[in-house]
């Protein structure tokens, strides 16, 4: 497996999909947005979680790097609380801010459809990831949630 794991298959078949929800409700739906919030409401709210998936982002791509050019398991830093943090970053902040900031109702089957894609790759990764790292994988990912924190 590349140093870009799933990244790739997991980018392109989500732009592909929203892509066509925006040309759906552009086309077809105009008249289904979240009119009911404030666009102001809307615009920052988006723009925090855009901010913060962008820098969810880049802390978990700096130590990635650093520890695949270095054949070792990152388990620290955002690792530390989550498997898959960059995944993580484009579902759960970075696409939904979009979302909010376009205001489109269809545009909120973007992250499910994400969500879904993901947990469908996923296996292939963190397979190479077991056989790679062995035990020590195994135990990461025990007391590490994949996307969201384990609270227990």
């Amino acid at each position: 497996m590349s140093r870009w794991g799933i990244g790739p298959a997991f980018t392109i078949s989500s732009l592909l999909y929203g892509g066509v929800v925006i040309a759906f409700a552009r086309s077809y739906a105009p008249g289904w947005r979240l009119a009911f919030i404030p666009e102001t409401v809307t615009t920052l709210g988006g723009s925090i979680l855009t901010v913060a998936g962008l820098v969810l982002f880049t802390a978990a791509v700096v130590p990635l790097s650093r520890a695949y050019k270095h054949g070792t398991l990152e388990t620290g830093g955002a690792y530390a609380y989550v498997r898959h943090p960059i995944y993580g970053a484009f579902i759960c902040l970075i696409v939904p801010g979009i979302v909010i900031v376009t205001r489109s109702v269809p545009a909120l089957s973007v992250p499910i459809f994400m969500y879904l894609v993901f947990h469908r790759l996923i296996r292939a990764e963190e397979q190479y990831l077991e056989e790679k790292f062995g035990e020590e994988y195994l135990e990461y990912r025990r007391r590490v949630g994949a996307l969201l924190p384990k609270i227990f």
